[in-house]
């Protein structure tokens, strides 16, 4: 237990994942970064940001990342790396190789239980330690707005659900069907 000069009590920090003390903003805004320059397709149409949740073969992306970590390793040597558009950009191979390496382990991850695909009154799939760490992080995750029908009527709500137990919780204006 942590108590603050204020009075005001804390649990303490100790077994919890720190995701501001791991990870660093300037390099996830700078990936996101290359995300949206890549959403644009040859023929000028736009991909969703999360299209590569769909699934992207393992050894596409395995392909692709050796391409990258090649480009790489001739950076960090000294030499110009070029590829079909002209001279690699050291940043963007940088995010490449993390892109691809994020679409392996997102498959590794689903093929052993330790994510689960966002379906209706699915089963939670992660390790026990996984799971108590999510205890706290529960009360801390805002609602999520998604579209759904009533059970009832079958009108087309937009509803704040509970993204961790995927319940839905209060519904707001009904919607035209798409």
């Amino acid at each position: 237990m942590r108590t603050f000069d204020s009075g005001a009590t804390r649990d303490t920090i100790e077994d919890k994942l720190s995701y501001v003390k791991a990870l660093d903003p300037a390099v996830l805004t700078r990936y996101v970064e290359y995300l949206g320059k890549h959403r644009t397709m040859p023929d000028g149409s736009t991909r969703d940001w999360d299209n590569w949740k769909k699934g992207i073969p393992p050894e596409t992306c395995l392909d692709s990342e050796g391409r990258h970590f090649l480009a790489d390793w001739l950076m960090a040597e000294g030499y110009v790396a070029t590829d079909n558009h002209g001279v690699v950009d050291e940043e963007d191979t940088l995010c490449a190789i993390m892109f691809n390496a994020m679409c392996r382990l997102r498959v590794l991850l689903q093929k052993r239980g330790y994510m689960r695909r966002s379906t209706t009154n699915s089963t939670r799939l992660l390790p026990a330690k996984a799971e108590s760490l999510l205890h706290d992080i529960d009360r801390h995750i805002p609602p999520v707005v998604t579209n759904r029908t009533c059970g009832e009527c079958n009108a087309f709500y937009c509803c704040a659900t509970d993204s961790r137990k995927n319940k839905a919780g209060d519904c707001f204006e009904p919607k035209e069907s798409a």
